[in-house]
């Protein structure tokens, strides 16, 4: 399972919010930047949701826990490889962005913890002190922060979802 959030204007969201499968069709123009950013945390999401969290995807607390996957749904039916995309509003990625920006590679070294992780069966298992596999979940960090940076300051909404 691999995650992927896009970003995109406010009223993209109403219209994705009035009509899911147009989500799911601008999905397909990906590459012919029909819609404006995307970041993929490969098998690294839901470590990175455990390193702002301390928890498993859909535990923890707000706003933070919402960053990954915010279980607010164009449509609970939608099936786009591992269950519907969550959505988070432009005011809602504002409010994560500011505190991701508190959040620095230091953050990231204190929270990753392998033997918790692998306790609560945080996906991709098994959890270890290598070196490469803290940079591993530390570079997703960042690009989810980068991307959160760059959405917050288009005013733009964005989703995520598991393929």
């Amino acid at each position: 399972m691999v995650l992927s959030i896009v970003q995109f204007s406010a009223s993209r969201l109403q219209k994705y919010i009035n009509n899911s499968e147009s989500f799911k069709s601008d999905l397909r123009q990906l590459s012919k930047n029909e819609i404006d950013k995307s970041v993929y945390l490969d098998k690294a999401w839901e470590a990175v949701h455990f390193i702002l969290t301390g928890e498993n995807l859909g535990y923890g607390d707000p706003p933070l826990c919402k960053a990954i996957y915010s279980r607010h749904f164009f449509d609970e039916k939608q099936d786009l490889g591992m269950g519907p995309a969550s959505y988070l509003t432009p005011e809602q990625v504002r409010e994560i962005h500011f505190l991701l920006e508190s959040l620095d590679d230091k953050y990231v070294k204190e929270k990753y913890n392998p033997a918790k992780m692998n306790k609560l069966g945080i996906y991709q298992k098994p959890w270890d002190d290598n070196p490469l596999r803290h940079q591993y979940v530390l570079e997703n960090f960042q690009k989810l922060k980068a991307f959160y940076k760059d959405a917050a300051s288009k005013n733009h909404a964005i989703a995520s979802y598991l393929g």
